[in-house]
């Protein structure tokens, strides 16, 4: 199962925010066995991931392309204290953890790095000691978290690496 990130831009269709994580959690609970290929860069969605089997994706570093502050998620989903953010993407998106207790994002899995959007979309994708260069066609920051969780997805049911990559090009 692989949930992308929860924004207040679906709120004509899913409700709040909230709402849409409680009933995400009451349907992963319905699938106990189920594996979660979840972004570990939205805390709502990391959340998700708490008492389940998971895998997280997310971008490792700094991209630079954003200076607003977070407008969702400024608070611990554990504890209620304030989310510190050593650097975030857009909206909520980004490398925080809790001013109070141990929640905090994840170590990725599968994570991208050195990240340019300035000629297509191009990045180092890292997971299981392997390290492989992306360059494709796409535009928007946004595919890169679509690359990663289509990617987590195909190699963790026994794809074959090479195969992958030649579906993002």
């Amino acid at each position: 199962m692989v949930i992308t990130n929860l924004f207040r831009d679906q709120m004509d269709r899913y409700g709040e925010v909230e709402d849409t994580a409680k009933l995400l959690e009451e349907g992963i609970n319905k699938v106990p066995d189920a594996l979660l290929v979840l972004n570990a860069d939205d805390p709502f969605v990391r959340n998700l991931g708490s008492n389940h089997n998971a895998i997280y994706y997310g971008v490792s570093e700094d991209t630079g392309l954003t200076k607003d502050e977070p407008h969702e998620n400024q608070f611990c989903l554990k504890c209620g204290a304030d989310l510190n953010y050593d650097y975030y993407h857009y909206n909520h998106l980004g490398f925080y953890s809790c001013s109070k207790c141990d929640f905090k994002r994840p170590n990725p899995n599968y994570s991208a790095t050195r990240i340019d959007v300035t000629d297509g979309l191009k990045f180092v994708m890292s997971y299981k000691g392997i390290q492989k260069k992306f360059k494709v066609n796409y535009k928007g920051f946004y595919n890169v978290y679509n690359i990663l969780a289509s990617y987590a997805v195909f190699e963790d049911n026994g794809g074959a690496s090479e195969d992958a990559e030649a579906t993002f090009n």
